[in-house]
């Protein structure tokens, strides 16, 4: 999906030129020379959705000229639509081949590849690899614009969310932890806005997507990202999980603040902020002008409108056991417009104590990593509402999983620890 590739729509010379040729040996009457030359022409110079290529038109038009004007002689013998009287067999029997031929070719006057795929740098943000890719009508330059946009957006966002660093001139999430127990704190209404969606997937999970789980999130972070080759205890993640009470996140939208009201309570908004905020980047690129384009962050997939030439985008799904092998396969593909696949895996971040790897998703319940998968994949038109499912649905039970992508509508690929797949009725619909 992020190679550089140029779509070809039919618009090509070569086949042009077939069709001209061949209507021009079936002999046209002036009129038909005379409706083709000056259709070409006027999609040749009016031009109103971006470049065109120029001379494809010319080119049909001057052979449209070619032997096609003796309408002066026909006026002058008073006889201008003479050419279209049908005067034998042979004529007739060629008019369910020209018209036809006619009408296509008067449609490919462009004769060119008019769409080009282009793919800007990958970025990193949210702790993983972003790139941007999209149609553009033969103008690399207008498609960097567009990727400047979205990547401009996504690392605004990004200040905005992050949970480890403070920004000057900015509140985030980092100073609304900072001042747990202390005071609201004013935010942008992006904050306010992810934070209420975040509220939401609460209710919607039954609390298997939190994002005040901060508490405990932290001490496996730092399990997993240090050297230590132990568990922390449960008795330690028990203490923090009294700090996880969603209800203490206090969310002041007539004054733009958010309050964490006991102390040492914590936001993570992991689960559902990369999301978010891609749809929020989508967003702008598209009221720019933007009609087709994907984005990928660390396999969370956005795509918006349709490719030029094809029905939908294809989406490949990567194979979890030969990416925790280090090696790089689809397991499947699904054909998506205007909606988000999201991954979630335990093999994306993980740590491993006497052989047994520990992933990142944390089980609420249990206050342990999450071990019924190895992959969970989540499709949905929201952004961030397949984000937030995907953790949830890597958590919960099959049965109860089904039940929650069946509630809010989404489809849902689960992929076990033995590698058996299970699916929603829904998802066999957009497989490849």
């Amino acid at each position: 999906m992020e190679s550089k590739d140029v779509l070809k729509d039919v618009n090509n010379p070569q086949l042009c030129h077939i069709l001209m040729k061949f209507i021009l040996r079936m002999k046209p009457t002036p009129l038909i020379r005379f409706i083709t030359y000056i259709y070409a022409t006027a999609k040749t110079f009016t031009l109103t959705e971006g470049r065109r290529n120029r001379v494809g038109g010319v080119l049909i038009a001057a052979v449209c000229q070619w032997q096609t004007f003796c309408w002066p002689n026909r006026l002058r013998q008073g006889n201008m639509f003479s050419p279209l009287r049908i005067t034998s067999i042979t004529h007739i029997k060629y008019i369910p081949f020209i018209l036809p031929m006619l009408i296509i070719l008067l449609n490919l006057s462009g004769c060119t590849e008019r769409y080009q795929r282009f793919s800007a740098s990958p970025i990193l943000l949210f702790d993983t690899i972003v790139s941007f890719s999209g149609y553009a009508d033969n103008d690399e330059e207008a498609f960097m614009a567009y990727a400047t946009i979205v990547y401009e957006r996504l690392e605004e966002l990004h200040r905005y969310f992050d949970i480890f660093n403070s920004y000057d001139g900015i509140n985030n999430i980092y100073t609304i932890n900072a001042n747990a127990g202390i005071q609201p704190v004013p935010v942008g209404q992006d904050i306010i806005n992810l934070l209420l969606a975040a509220q939401e997937s609460y209710h919607l999970t039954g609390g298997m997507t939190n994002v005040v789980l901060g508490p405990v999130l932290r001490i496996w972070h730092e399990y997993r990202t240090g050297d230590s080759d132990a568990l922390p205890s449960l008795e330690v993640l028990k203490a923090a999980a009294l700090l996880t009470d969603i209800s203490y996140m206090i969310i002041d939208e007539e004054n733009s603040t958010v309050f964490m009201q006991i102390p040492g309570m914590s936001l993570d908004v992991g689960a559902i902020a990369k999301g978010f905020a891609a749809e929020l980047a989508m967003e702008a690129a598209i009221n720019a002008g933007m009609n087709a384009m994907l984005l990928n962050a660390g396999g969370h997939i956005v795509v918006h409108g349709i490719p030029p030439g094809q029905d939908a985008w294809n989406v490949g799904i990567n194979n979890p056991s030969d990416l925790m092998m280090q090696q790089s396969a689809v397991a499947d593909i699904v054909t998506l417009t205007n909606s988000t696949v999201s991954i979630s895996g335990g093999y994306q971040r993980f740590f491993q104590v006497d052989g047994q790897a520990f992933g990142h998703i944390i089980d609420p319940a249990t206050l342990f990593p999450a071990q019924r998968y190895q992959q969970v994949t989540v499709i949905h038109p929201v952004s961030w509402m397949a984000d937030a499912i995907s953790t949830a649905l890597f958590i919960l039970p099959l049965d109860e999983g089904k039940a929650l992508a069946a509630k809010i509508g989404a489809e849902a690929l689960w992929i076990d620890l033995e590698g058996n797949w299970a699916f929603t009725p829904g998802y066999a619909e957009i497989f490849d």
